[in-house]
């Protein structure tokens, strides 16, 4: 009776200590994400920040995003990444996660080569209003590539339904076999792994130019610093 006891005590303060832990560690990944802003002012007015500014902030957020979910800095014992953001955000989550995830998705469409037009306007709009599946998506270059690509299947198959709207045996036949094709996992495996090429460049440049941004920051901000602090 005893040993048991003991085992629970063990294992209730296992159990604490562990808890405590990766709290401890979410409050580090929070106050990481805060520096990308620079400062509070910058998180409270987003939206009246230059577009530039905009844009870099959100390049150091998915560059940040991508650094922690590779490394297991994120952990959903704690809330996971929604309850992270949730934090870091505040009341004004809703708002500035959407602009920065508008900015991320801007960038990699010019990558794609779909910026403007329907395809642009479609996959906007499909990625913005799944941000759970997209900033889950931000952390591997290969779900981002399926994420687009069943977005660009569901555009084709609204385009098709549109060019073909006429009535009839034809028609209808010509509508549901194209549709049903497109919607076949065959189709969207093909067309991810077309995509991945760009998109994993995609991942790899933002990797890369935010890096170099980061250390001439710290350069910069360590030749400023006077002497002997």
């Amino acid at each position: 009776m005893v040993d048991i006891t003991q085992n629970v005590k063990k294992h209730l303060l296992e159990t604490k200590e562990k808890k405590n832990r990766l709290l401890l560690e979410q409050k580090k990944v929070e106050t990481i994400f805060l520096k990308i802003f620079e400062s509070e002012d910058n998180l409270l007015n987003f939206h009246y920040l230059s577009e530039s500014k905009q844009q870099e902030i959100s390049m150091k957020f998915f560059y940040s995003l991508h650094v922690m979910s590779k490394n297991n800095f994120i952990n959903e014992e704690v809330g996971g990444l929604g309850g992270l953001l949730q934090k870091v955000f505040k009341g004004f989550f809703p708002d500035v996660f959407e602009t920065i995830l508008e900015k991320i998705i801007y960038t990699l469409l010019g990558k794609l080569g779909l910026e403007g037009g329907f395809f642009h306007k479609f996959l906007t709009s499909f990625l913005a209003t799944r941000p759970t599946e997209l900033y889950r998506a931000l952390t591997d270059c290969n779900a981002l590539s399926a994420l687009v690509a069943k977005a660009i299947s569901e555009a084709i198959i609204m385009k098709i339904q549109e060019k073909f709207s006429k009535n009839g045996a034809f028609y209808d036949y010509l509508r549901n076999s194209l549709s049903d094709t497109l919607s076949q996992q065959p189709f969207i495996d093909g067309l991810t792994k077309s995509l991945s090429v760009k998109i994993c460049e995609f991942f790899e440049d933002i990797v890369g130019n935010v890096s170099d941004l980061l250390v001439q920051q710290e350069n910069n901000t360590s030749t400023t610093q006077p002497a002997g602090t």
